[in-house]
């Protein structure tokens, strides 16, 4: 019996082809000696990880911020309301008047003012022939020399 598993061993030897095949070479069936080295399975070596590439989960998805949309009605703050307190007019008497020079001024209550000049609150914002302006509380007073 051992002898004819010899006989029948040294008959393949005999009888294969020179060129090896693609089995006897450790490649996977249906793999020629040509084939290109990145489709070739290799088994153990396919499981490994690529040291290159993060182990990581892959992050959650990015979620936009909901917009929130306001009402167009423009609600105003309440205004702070100050009474206005209407103070009365002072009691002014224009008793003369200097206008022909550089600096026009006037006797108003006894005291001679020029133009710009404060009295009782008022100011005085123009001389001339005809009489003087005052203002006094975003009013004007106009004031006339009685002959």
């Amino acid at each position: 019996m051992i002898r004819l598993i010899l006989i029948l061993l040294i008959s393949q030897l005999f009888l294969m082809p020179l060129s090896l095949k693609a089995q006897d070479a450790g490649l996977p069936t249906g793999v020629s000696n040509n084939a290109d080295l990145d489709t070739i399975k290799l088994g153990a070596i396919d499981d490994l990880k690529n040291p290159f590439l993060s182990q990581l989960p892959p992050p959650p998805p990015k979620v936009e911020p909901v917009k929130v949309v306001k009402p167009h009605v423009k609600v105003k703050p309440k205004e702070i309301v100050k009474p206005v307190v209407k103070r009365k007019k002072p009691s002014l008497k224009l008793t003369g008047m200097v206008w022909g020079e550089a600096a026009p001024q006037a006797i108003i209550n006894g005291k001679v003012v020029s133009q710009y000049d404060l009295i009782e609150d008022a100011k005085v914002l123009v001389i001339n022939k005809k009489g003087v302006l005052l203002s006094f509380d975003d009013d004007n007073i106009v004031l006339t020399v009685d002959k």
